[in-house]
């Protein structure tokens, strides 16, 4: 089966995976050298990965269910900080997943928000 994507379809395919790449980076650098890369905050840093990675992955995947896009963030948070308990300088934390859901939540209200904008304008036109 081959999968026919257009132009514009791949470039947010490719823009999905290299976020996902810099996720997998910043899960495995020390965090004293995040600190120096990103600004402090690191529930914040989370909220906000995890927000972007969903409006990435519906942009890139718009026939998916929100729901299905969100399970696979919740899976990617959950392996990251799987990776993360195996490296002696990095530690999982359960706050750390409960931050990505809160992103994850947020992405979801914010496609769920335009949308209901965006059909209201396209209702509102002649």
């Amino acid at each position: 089966m081959t999968l026919s994507l257009s132009s514009h379809h791949r470039q947010l395919v490719a823009l999905l995976l290299l976020y996902l790449v810099f996720l997998l980076f910043v899960a495995v650098v020390p965090p004293d050298r995040i600190n120096d890369m990103i600004w402090q905050g690191d529930k914040v840093k989370h909220l906000l990965a995890f927000w972007l990675y969903l409006l990435l992955a519906w942009a890139a995947f718009p026939r998916q269910p929100y729901l299905r896009l969100m399970i696979g963030g919740l899976i990617l948070a959950g392996l990251i900080e799987a990776i993360q308990a195996l490296i002696p300088y990095r530690q999982a934390c359960w706050y750390d997943l409960l931050a990505d859901l809160v992103g994850l939540l947020l992405g979801w209200a914010t496609l769920w928000a335009t949308s209901r904008i965006v059909g209201k304008r396209k209702e509102a036109r002649p």
